[in-house]
C-alpha cells in the first residue's frame, strides 16, 4: 500500500481598498475581499476594519464578490465589523455594507441569520447608494 500525504488547502485573503466619494460628498472606503474568510484570515480583515474606523471613516463597503469561502469565523469578524460601524441607539443603522456575495457565501450568511440585520447589496453602487440616504 502506498501512502500519499494530503496537503491542507491554502487559506489566503487578499484585501484591496479604495476611497469612493458618494454623491452627497461623503468618503466611503470599499474593501474588496479575495479568497477565504475563515479562522486563519479573520484577523487580517479585523485589523483593516479597525484601522479604517480609527482613521475616522464614515462608511465601509465590503465587496465579497471574490470571497470564495466563508466560515463561522468569517461571519464572526463581519459581525464585529458591523458593530464597530453601528452608532449607539436602537434606531441607528450600521455604516457598514456588504455586497456582491457569490451563492455559497450568501448561503452561509443566510443560514446563520446574519442577513436579518445586515442586508446584502447586489453591487458596490447599490451599497453606496444605501449609505447616502
Amino acid at each position: 500500500m502506498r501512502r500519499q500525504s494530503i496537503q491542507p488547502m491554502k487559506s489566503d485573503l487578499i484585501i484591496t481598498s479604495e476611497t469612493i466619494q458618494t454623491q452627497n460628498g461623503a468618503s466611503v472606503i470599499a474593501l474588496h475581499l479575495q479568497g477565504w474568510l475563515d479562522g486563519q484570515t479573520e484577523g487580517i480583515l479585523q485589523s483593516k476594519v479597525e484601522e479604517i474606523h480609527a482613521a475616522g471613516a464614515t462608511g465601509v463597503v465590503l465587496n465579497l464578490a471574490e470571497t470564495s469561502i466563508l466560515t463561522s469565523a468569517g461571519i464572526r469578524v463581519l459581525q464585529k465589523s458591523h458593530k464597530l460601524f453601528k452608532p449607539e441607539g436602537p434606531n441607528h443603522l450600521s455604516r457598514l455594507r456588504l455586497c456582491g456575495a457569490q451563492a455559497q457565501v450568501l448561503r452561509a450568511l443566510s443560514m446563520s441569520g446574519f442577513l436579518t440585520f445586515m442586508p446584502m447589496y447586489e453591487n458596490i453602487e447599490a451599497a453606496l447608494k444605501s449609505l447616502e440616504g
